[in-house]
């Protein structure tokens, strides 16, 4: 018997209860919607991500030899996110479980 197909033992005792990954991620999810500086960092994140795209859209506009456009830049449009995603990671998972162990 899976997770999913198990019911819970209410008063009906007829509705099935979500596997324990869906509530793990449904706590997770209330977790960092609470949490400011998970926000902050996210938004940080998503900022330089942007300015580097819009730095490369500008760059193309001036240069008529720089081609900024799909789907031949792919590599210069994940280079930025996958160079600076680690970090981003690391303090993300900082801020979310050191207040557990605290």
């Amino acid at each position: 018997m899976s997770a999913d197909t198990r019911t819970a033992s209410g008063p009906g005792g007829t509705a099935p209860r979500p596997g324990i990954l869906k509530v793990l991620f449904r706590i997770e999810a209330l977790k960092t919607a609470k949490r400011a500086a998970f926000l902050v960092t996210t938004g940080i994140f998503a900022a330089f991500n942007v300015i580097i795209a819009i730095n490369a859209v500008r760059m193309a506009a001036r240069r008529p030899n720089v081609n900024f456009a799909l789907p031949d830049s792919w590599p210069e449009i994940l280079q930025p996110p996958a160079n600076i995603g680690p970090f981003f990671l690391g303090v993300t998972m900082i801020l979310l479980f050191a207040p557990e162990f605290s």
